[in-house]
């Protein structure tokens, strides 16, 4: 079976999967990053022709994304000196070649005027020499989007051309290392015919490719390990069936663009990991959670397609009373826990975004297998206060990465944000999170530290009405340490009560514009439910 991902984070775009993705969870973090040049205009080429009065002279541009390209200018550095405004583009375009000419007529007779010759610009300023340079500016701030060649620098490409290797640029400074650049007089003679077959316009790739050879043995970062090298995030990188699958270590930071897998043991990320998908999924991942000890943990489920039945049956969940299991829904309704039947049958999916409690027989991992969320997050949330019920409602996190939860982490996309003072759904800014360790809640509000809530989170929140709780993709973000069940800490006066048995804790903060009455979002009451 394939699976296919766009855009992992990992940020991968299109991955196929032979196996299961795995990420075995601990405390230590692996980075795994994608960037893409991403509305950019990258110069990819540029040539000095020999034809009448040295036509036809001509810069490819690769536009990366959708550009308007009235927001760029051009600037020319001529015979050796300093860079000057020649003036601002001008089109929309988006993932497809731009060619800027001095001379149009010219530029057809040699390259045609059809397909992705049909771009062509007349620019006067285009007419240079083997020694000018040229650099494609940002209006708004005038910032260097990329430079070809640069001032006080020798004749390199007279009657010739240059052409930026694949999957490099853009550059805000001349990087000679990104060019081939075959020397003047090239085109010495040249026919219209000779420049053409000669000059390699629109031959450039955004991304480079490599493969898994696993000759080196199984470490994803050894160079030996890929055919063209490490990927990075401008490559495209494909892992065929070999002997050796490769692993990504505790010390490695993985970036790769597309990744296609056919190995028939997947591809294992060792320690924590956070996958984010900002396209499209369809496929089967793995996410194992670990849970450390036989307390009741709060979790939710950070894939979609977990069928419950087949999750209790394998992930040796504790039993309690009579048919009681240790895995229970919060019903605020009644109010209480809802535990799961064993023996029961045709339950069904876990709910995005629905948070359990959880409690295992040991300690050790907890496996959720489906398919990646790769979009918005909306969950039902209720009242039940007018029935003799209460507000407090169970949810999760429902992507494998973690999300933001207060202004701290992220100041507009964050839980708390979003839901209460973006849209009135709470009866307060607070989220309460099950410390297994002291048995009681603990309180995050917008005057806590920076929380991110990880991967099979559970929590609860407080509602206001009937409404829907929005988590959203732009919350997902990557974080150094694996945070499940661990709250973030700064300076603080913290308070602690005991009796023994249970202890409550208080966490006092000064802070400035607050007050000494309530202020939602920076106080926080104890849990009711």
């Amino acid at each position: 079976m394939k699976q296919k991902y766009s855009s992992l984070f990992f940020y991968l775009k299109n991955i196929r999967l032979s196996k299961y993705l795995k990420f075995f969870i601990s405390t230590i973090f692996i980075f795994l990053f994608h960037s893409s040049f991403g509305q950019q205009v990258i110069i990819t080429g540029i040539v000095d022709g020999t034809l009448s009065g040295g036509n036809p002279k001509g810069i490819e541009l690769y536009i990366d994304g959708a550009v308007d390209l009235s927001s760029y200018q051009l600037w020319r550095s001529s015979n050796g000196g300093s860079f000057s405004n020649k003036g601002t583009l001008s089109g929309n375009y988006s993932n497809e070649f731009v060619y800027l000419t001095n001379n149009s007529t010219n530029f057809a007779t040699v390259f045609g005027s059809s397909g992705d010759f049909g771009n062509v610009i007349v620019d006067g300023d285009v007419n240079g020499n083997g020694d000018d340079g040229f650099q494609i500016r940002l209006i708004s701030n005038n910032s260097v989007i990329d430079q070809v060649w640069e001032d006080n620098t020798s004749d390199q490409y007279r009657d010739s051309y240059m052409y930026r290797n694949d999957a490099t640029g853009p550059d805000g400074s001349w990087i000679s290392g990104n060019w081939t650049i075959p020397g003047n007089d090239t085109l010495d003679g040249a026919s219209a015919a000779g420049i053409q077959s000669t000059v390699p316009f629109g031959t450039y790739s955004v991304t480079a490719n490599t493969t898994w050879t696993g000759s080196s043995g199984t470490d994803w970062n050894t160079s030996g390990n890929w055919s063209n090298g490490v990927p990075t995030s401008s490559y495209n990188a494909s892992i065929p069936d070999v002997t050796n699958a490769p692993i990504i270590s505790v010390s490695t930071g993985a970036t790769v663009k597309d990744l296609t897998i056919n190995e028939s043991e997947g591809l294992t990320i060792n320690s924590g990991g956070s996958l984010i998908v900002s396209g499209t999924s369809t496929g089967n991942i793995t996410y194992n959670r670990n849970i450390p000890t036989t307390n009741w943990y709060l979790v939710s489920s950070p894939v979609e397609g977990q069928d419950i039945d087949a999750f209790v049956a394998t992930e040796g969940i504790a039993s309690g009373t009579g048919s009681n299991l240790g895995l229970s829904d919060y019903n605020n309704a009644t109010p209480g826990w809802e535990y799961y039947q064993n023996g029961a049958s045709g339950t069904g999916n876990f709910t995005s975004g629905d948070g359990r409690s959880i409690k295992l027989v040991s300690a050790g991992d907890v496996s959720f297998t489906g398919t990646i969320n790769t979009s918005d997050v909306n969950i039902s949330i209720t009242d039940a206060t007018g029935s003799g019920g209460d507000a407090f409602n169970l949810v999760g996190n429902p992507y494998p990465s973690f999300i933001a939860a207060n202004n701290s982490a992220d100041g507009t996309n964050n839980i708390l944000k979003v839901n209460d003072a973006d849209n009135d759904y709470l009866t307060e800014s607070t989220i309460w999170f099950w410390n297994q360790g002291t048995s009681s809640f603990n309180q995050i509000n917008h005057a806590s530290a920076a929380k991110y809530i990880a991967p099979g989170q559970g929590f609860f929140l407080s509602a206001n009405g009937n409404n829907s709780l929005s988590i959203t993709e732009a919350m997902q973000s990557n974080q150094g340490t694996d945070s499940f069940q661990r709250l973030t800490t700064r300076p603080e006066i913290a308070l602690s009560l005991s009796n023994g048995t249970a202890t409550r804790n208080a966490d006092i903060y000064y802070l400035e514009g607050t007050t000494t009455g309530w202020d939602n979002g920076y106080d926080s009451s104890i849990f009711g439910g």
